[in-house]
């Protein structure tokens, strides 16, 4: 039993992996594993892992299933970052004192230099405790999963997987009523400056996605306000001629009515 298991997830670029196990293995706070599954990481970064003879590295030979891990937190890493050295001490920190919170990121810095890190550029996300997430997704993603650390009993309990795509796995956390927080701190630090095709994607989802967010809202709160179904089923017969776009019925309408009126609506579970 641990408090924190660091899950490493895949990455494009493995020249910094020695690097960043080693901003793992040199955090203030010590209470956690370090798990890495060969499923979804290199022969490489495995063998790389495996030079540290760090009991706390764990190589899984299968699919991690959150519910097997040791750690009260999940804290998720990948090789081609590296990690604040009080990363996991301040995240833990907060997470004990706010049990509300279900996601704690930060901010990331950005560099293809690692040695220039310090003076990087900051990736801008949505800043504080964020309450109903589920709004705030329809504009993206917001949270780079390797600044994250969530409650495993949360994932747990209603049956919530990783499946690589961030965006799914924030909005299913979201649904069932998860509250996120986003530290303005610098916690970590991205030091390949490119974007793979991969986070792109979840960065700005595809449209289907995005209207899976709009048909939740609408579907959670049809008994109260029908209104919604037959207004969505409108604007998007519209859509098909060609006389409104999504971004139209996403942002001009579904968005500001969700925010505006969230005190009032149901957008979760």
């Amino acid at each position: 039993m641990c408090e924190i298991s660091v899950i490493v997830t895949q990455c494009e670029d493995e020249r910094h992996t020695r690097s960043s196990i080693l901003s793992i293995l040199n955090q203030s706070f010590t209470d956690f594993e370090v798990i890495i599954s060969d499923s979804v990481s290199s022969a490489e970064i495995i063998s790389i892992a495996k030079t540290f003879n760090d009991k706390r590295i764990c190589v899984q030979s299968e699919s991690i299933v959150f519910k097997a891990v040791a750690g009260k937190y999940i804290a998720f890493m990948r090789a081609d970052h590296l990690m604040h050295i009080d990363r996991l001490q301040i995240q833990h920190a907060f997470m004990e004192a706010t049990p509300s919170v279900t996601v704690c990121a930060s901010c990331v810095k950005q560099s293809d230099n690692p040695k220039l890190i310090q003076n990087a550029r900051i990736i801008q996300t949505p800043a504080g405790l964020i309450e109903n997430p589920l709004p705030v997704l329809l504009h993206g993603n917001f949270i780079k999963h390797t600044t994250a650390m969530i409650r495993k009993d949360f994932l747990s309990e209603h049956g919530i997987r990783y499946d690589i795509d961030d965006f799914s796995f924030w909005t299913e956390i979201a649904k069932h009523g998860g509250q996120f927080y986003v530290d303005t701190q610098t916690l970590m630090y991205q030091t390949n400056a490119y974007c793979s095709e991969v986070e792109k994607t979840q960065n700005h989802p595809p449209e289907a996605a995005i209207n899976g967010i709009v048909d939740f809202l609408v579907a959670a709160n049809k008994e109260k306000h029908p209104e919604l179904v037959i207004l969505l089923e409108n604007f998007r017969k519209l859509q098909d001629k060609g006389l409104m776009t999504q971004q139209e019925i996403v942002y001009g309408f579904f968005h500001n009515f969700f925010v505006k009126n969230r005190e009032h609506l149901n957008i979760i579970t």
